[in-house]
């Protein structure tokens, strides 16, 4: 999937990233890795194809639904949804950790695109922006797994996100 080559690549541009443009590569890259894996799976749960890697992502149906996806109302629909879901065997907490990481990798690649006096090179702050997004990661691919399929719980979120209403 394009969200793991991300990842992977924005772990070796922290490698290598001696220069302020490569710490600053590495913190956009680890952003949008964790950006296009949730794009990934809420696209795949809402139109219900099963994963990407299966060749879904070739159908235009899917291709038009993962491109709706915009970065702010992601932020949103999942803050959002930490606040007021009302599910028993998904913890809050959980939801509430991946809010905050997104959030905190939107505004750290926001910085590192577009703020030259934000100091990549302060002690930690490309480390832990990758040690989010790998968080991230974590809990997106163990959200989405059978229980928050069955609950509908990636749909809602998707749709949210989308700005599309739910008729109850």
């Amino acid at each position: 999937m394009l969200s793991n080559d991300f990842l992977d690549l924005a772990q070796q541009q922290l490698d290598a990233g001696t220069s302020e443009a490569m710490r600053r590569r590495a913190i956009s890259t680890a952003y949008y890795a964790v950006f296009h894996r949730f794009a990934e799976v809420l696209t795949a749960g809402l139109l219900g194809f099963g994963q990407p890697e299966m060749g879904d992502f070739r159908h235009p149906d899917w291709l038009r639904v993962y491109r709706a996806f915009g970065h702010e109302a992601l932020v949103k629909a999942t803050q959002n949804m930490a606040k007021s879901y009302r599910v028993r065997f998904l913890p809050r907490e959980k939801l509430t950790e991946l809010s905050t990481s997104l959030s905190r990798l939107k505004d750290a690649r926001h910085l590192a695109d577009y703020d030259p006096s934000y100091n990549v090179h302060a002690v930690n702050i490309t480390t832990s922006v990758l040690e989010d997004a790998k968080t991230a990661f974590f809990l997106i691919d163990n959200f989405f797994e059978d229980e928050f399929r069955e609950a509908g719980l990636a749909r809602r979120l998707a749709l949210d996100a989308l700005g599309i209403k739910e008729r109850t």
